[in-house]
């Protein structure tokens, strides 16, 4: 399933981003998926009846489930589409319980740097996420951007930073 919806998810992107510049449908459709861009994604899909959520990887960096203090990190991997053509994705299923929160960022998260040019990196998020038990996921949400403002100390942001933080309830 991860690799199907990806691969979609990819050719969509790539169907409207041609639209947008007045390519018609007939030349993206043999148009190659692996063109000059790459794009990373995280896909979580929840599975309510199970009691977990299913992941797949395509490049995305930081994805974990904050459990009473202590981080479970989501370890799937895959390669950016785009990157490769004809590649399989892994699907690792994670069970949850009420209270988790699921916390998917952007590689803008991990790679921020300070003036010392050093990264904040998964040790960082993994420390601020430490002490978010009880908070809300808008909470945590504002926090994460707070501390990687914070770290950055005036280095301007490279890279987008996107945030999602879900509460198991």
């Amino acid at each position: 399933m991860g690799a199907g919806f990806l691969e979609k998810v990819y050719e969509r992107a790539m169907f409207r981003d041609l639209t947008l510049r007045g390519v018609s449908a007939k030349t993206q459709a043999s148009f190659p998926v692996c063109y000059k861009a790459v794009d990373t994604y995280t896909l979580a899909l929840w599975e309510r009846d199970c009691g977990q959520f299913l992941f797949a990887n395509a490049g995305g960096k930081s994805a974990a489930i904050v459990r009473e203090g202590r981080i479970v990190r989501i370890a799937v991997s895959g390669q950016w589409l785009g990157w490769f053509p004809n590649v399989d994705y892994e699907e690792v299923a994670v069970p949850v319980q009420a209270g988790d929160l699921l916390v998917l960022a952007s590689e803008g998260i991990p790679d921020q740097e300070n003036p010392a040019v050093a990264p904040y990196e998964d040790e960082s998020f993994s420390r601020f996420l430490a002490g978010c038990s009880g908070l809300s996921a808008l909470e945590v949400a504002q926090g994460i951007l707070i501390d990687v403002e914070r770290f950055a100390d005036g280095r301007p942001q490279e890279d987008d930073q996107t945030i999602l933080v879900a509460k198991v309830l």
